[in-house]
């Protein structure tokens, strides 16, 4: 349920909050920023005419939180302290839409809205104007509120005009996990750099913990072009250098045994000798690329968990196709073979251990 209310505040009293130092400086910071969070101390008359027309007590509270924004809020809930109602008050005019549910709502200057938690909401068509409010904050005075962490998308155009997004993740900064909407069986994304707050770039796969806390950060997503390549079969292609046969994979034939160390130590092609075709390699460093990222974010999820064979927290990565299932079965036979003939772990080009989620999990 969401309520609204007009003429909170005397002009006397909005442009006392205008001029204060830290509002002024603030607003500076939306030359590079679109939302500028802080907290400012407020009369005790303007905390009573709060008090009186919204009904929140904000006596013996000392600070009030405030907020710049510039453009649009993407939708969200609001998160942050335990509370019943979300508060906030505009105290500048702004062109568009407060969206509260299905209610759309005109922006105007001294005029507040209450309603409450779990609301999804945003604005529409703001503009670059930027626009002023206290709030938005709970019945404790505690700032919450801050937009969804990861917001996808089916095109990079969408993420650019932050428009049409597929799916919302309200509850963690981990790639994949959908509070809202469907992300079918996209499995890689690419972050926009243009407009998403958190200091992860690039190409991320599902199960990725992007930089941020819930809240301060928000990640525009769409998915990463995948390379396609004719089915098999593929043209034959002689092993040119080095020699493979069961004889070589021993000490007992120290030339070739020695090549073939020093090859699985140092060509990131292994096990697929110089002259290979092409799109072999290509799939077989995918897999192994595939293996070790799982693992990697198997690792990380175990640790953040802190249990031994429990499910903690955080979920661990899960297969949602059986090719998924094959791609790792292969990455790690790769990586294994490597390891037979190095006698090692390498850190690179082989990657991390060869170890599997089960062996992880429970280690």
């Amino acid at each position: 349920m969401a309520q609204s209310y007009s003429n909170i505040l005397s002009e006397t009293d909005i442009n006392y909050i205008l001029s204060l130092p830290e509002v002024v400086t603030t607003k500076e910071k939306l030359e590079t920023q679109n939302v500028i969070k802080f907290s400012v101390n407020l009369p005790d008359a303007i905390k009573q005419s709060l008090q009186e027309k919204l009904g929140i007590n904000l006596q013996g509270i000392n600070t009030i939180p405030l907020r710049w924004i510039k453009g649009d809020t993407a939708p969200h809930i609001d998160v942050g302290d335990k509370f019943l109602n979300t508060y906030l008050l505009y105290l500048n005019d702004s062109q568009g839409e407060l969206v509260l549910g299905e209610e759309h709502y005109q922006i105007a200057k001294n005029t507040a809205f209450v309603f409450n938690e779990g609301l999804n909401h945003y604005t529409l068509n703001t503009g670059s104007e930027p626009r002023l409010m206290i709030g938005p904050m709970s019945e404790n005075a505690i700032a919450i509120g801050g937009p969804p962490c990861i917001n996808y998308y089916s095109n990079q155009s969408d993420a650019e005009n932050t428009i049409n997004s597929i799916a919302i993740n309200y509850s963690n900064c981990t790639v994949g996990v959908v509070s809202t909407g469907d992300i079918g069986s996209i499995t890689r994304w690419i972050i926009n750099g243009n407009n998403s707050t958190g200091t992860s770039t690039g190409t991320v796969n599902n199960g990725t913990i992007l930089d941020g806390t819930l809240g301060s950060v928000t990640y525009h997503l769409y998915p990463a072009p995948t390379t396609q390549y004719p089915p098999p079969p593929y043209n034959p292609q002689v092993c040119v250098n080095p020699p493979y046969n069961a004889n070589n994979f021993t000490p007992a034939n120290a030339p070739i045994y020695s090549t073939l160390v020093s090859y699985a130590n140092n060509s990131p092609n292994f096990p697929w000798a110089t002259g290979s075709n092409a799109q072999q390699i290509y799939r077989s460093q995918q897999n192994v690329s595939y293996f070790n990222s799982i693992n990697q974010q198997t690792q990380a999820i175990r640790t953040a968990n802190g249990l031994t064979g429990v499910l903690g927290s955080r979920p661990y990565p899960q297969f949602k196709t059986d090719t998924e299932r094959l791609m790792y079965i292969q990455g790690m036979n790769l990586t294994a073979a490597r390891n037979r003939v190095t006698g090692q772990n390498p850190s690179g080009p082989a990657g991390v251990p060869c170890s599997t989620i089960y062996g992880i999990i429970n280690s």
